[in-house]
């Protein structure tokens, strides 16, 4: 078998021996592209680089999804062909749930405004600092408003449990811990009034594009690609990876009505622009370049 186009998705140095190795093998025929979510982990352990690095050499093009990553291989000395396409947004969730059945499904209380901090539990992606931002004096005093953390974790959550004892807020904070099945995701944004992603570093983020399906405006930190995927008082607001500034931020959001209303509006013509017909016309444009150079 002798394919025109090989495309490899890589978010793991972990991946960089195996894949590598079948597109060496593969034979000078085909035009090899990687979409590339990460090609360095937030997470760094010993042999990252030269695992990516194998992995990147057996590429002769490669496609990301923000200028972080675009950095990132610039950095481990890719120098082929590289384009750049916003991470589309996800339509696989089904529609928008009410707040109604959204609340009633989740067994969530109804005059509680919800934060959702959604998606795997991992330290990068900055819980503690929502948890501190929630304790902050600025949002300590709303005693409506509530966090709700779902997601797996492959670490023990112990360490943020106890930051929210000691910090007096974790009767304010509900956890569901556990894997959410793809049809459970809606009723999670459906009660969330706020999406919260609280990260110390990132490339992108396939939470920001579920948030963008279901309507729901963001804060998000000034990380990585983040403020490419979120424009600053259109979609969200960004703004540094501290405490003090994530809780300013929700309390401008929940104060403000007309700003409220302009992100509503904004998040929904903003997931416009971000659809898989322009991440394929961009890979397969990329890929008929490489092939002409070759």
């Amino acid at each position: 078998y002798q394919p025109d186009l090989i495309v490899s998705r890589f978010w793991l140095p972990f991946m960089g021996p195996s894949v590598g190795t079948i597109q060496r093998l593969a034979g000078k025929r085909a035009v090899r592209v990687g979409l590339i979510d990460n090609a360095l982990p937030h997470e760094s352990r010993p042999g990252d680089r030269p695992l990516t690095r194998w992995y990147l050499g057996s590429l002769d093009a490669a496609l990301v999804m923000s200028q972080a990553v675009a950095d990132d291989l610039a950095r481990l000395g890719f120098r082929k062909p590289v384009a750049r396409a916003p991470h589309p947004v996800y339509d696989n969730f089904g529609a928008p749930a009410t707040r109604e059945e959204a609340i009633q499904s989740l067994g969530l209380s109804a005059n509680a405004t919800w934060l959702l901090f959604f998606g795997f539990i991992r330290p990068y992606k900055g819980l503690d600092l929502a948890i501190e931002a929630l304790a902050s004096p600025l949002l300590r005093q709303r005693e409506d408003l509530r966090l709700l953390v779902a997601g797996e974790s492959y670490t023990d959550t112990a360490p943020w449990r106890d930051l929210a004892e000691r910090l007096g807020v974790a009767d304010r904070i509900v956890w569901h811990e556990q894997y959410i099945p793809t049809e459970r995701v809606r009723y999670y944004f459906g009660a969330a009034d706020l999406v919260v992603q609280p990260y110390k570093s990132a490339t992108q983020s396939g939470i920001t594009q579920i948030a963008y399906h279901f309507g729901k405006p963001m804060v998000v930190t000034r990380v990585g690609g983040l403020p490419e995927m979120v424009p600053h008082e259109r979609a969200g607001l960004v703004v540094p990876p501290t405490a003090e500034a994530i809780a300013e931020a929700i309390a401008r959001y929940l104060d403000d009505e007309h700003l409220r209303q302009q992100l509503e509006k904004g998040v929904r013509e903003v997931a416009r622009q971000y659809t898989w017909a322009h991440l394929a016309e961009t890979l397969l444009a990329l890929a008929s370049a490489s092939r002409d150079k070759s």
